[in-house]
């Protein structure tokens, strides 16, 4: 899961505009390859870091929205201040700005054994926080919530 998300926060989004197939998993692969020589990925992060699934993503609808998105902020961490004077840290995977909305991602590299949905029913509270957080960082809204199930290759909109 580590070497996912940091291969998804670290890749070059400008490189991957507009390629498909073949290709694309080459240029995430060769966009790896200079994470690891960056000593972002250890050489077993790299091992890990499936190009293939990254590239599912990024052919995704989901993920052709996030390649044409005019501002996309990845690995953001934040604090939230809850019900009781209660702190939150966490860390939003991704979202991105559509027309004046925030699309808000989370990646989940979990072996999947059930539907889709219901695995990814189980982060809605996760997402729901990460929402939270996310409008009060910016002002601005959050008008959808996906995951995207890497080891599927499949995005649930959860609200």
């Amino acid at each position: 899961g580590i070497a996912a998300h940091k291969a998804l926060s670290g890749l070059a989004l400008d490189t991957l505009r507009g390629l498909t197939g073949a290709k694309l998993v080459d240029v995430i692969s060769q966009g790896l390859d200079a994470l690891a020589q960056q000593d972002i990925l250890t050489p077993e992060e790299r091992a890990a870091a499936d190009a293939r699934a990254i590239a599912r993503f990024f052919e995704s609808d989901l993920g052709l929205r996030l390649l044409a998105a005019p501002r996309v902020e990845r690995e953001w961490s934040f604090t939230l201040k809850t019900e009781g004077n209660l702190l939150l840290q966490g860390v939003i995977d991704c979202c991105f700005l559509e027309q004046g909305r925030w699309v808000l991602l989370d990646y989940k590299t979990d072996k999947i054994t059930a539907a889709p949905q219901e695995a990814a029913l189980r982060h809605e509270p996760q997402l729901r926080l990460c929402a939270r957080a996310l409008q009060q960082l910016t002002g601005l809204p959050v008008g959808e919530g996906h995951v995207f199930l890497l080891s599927a290759g499949v995005s649930v909109r959860l609200f």
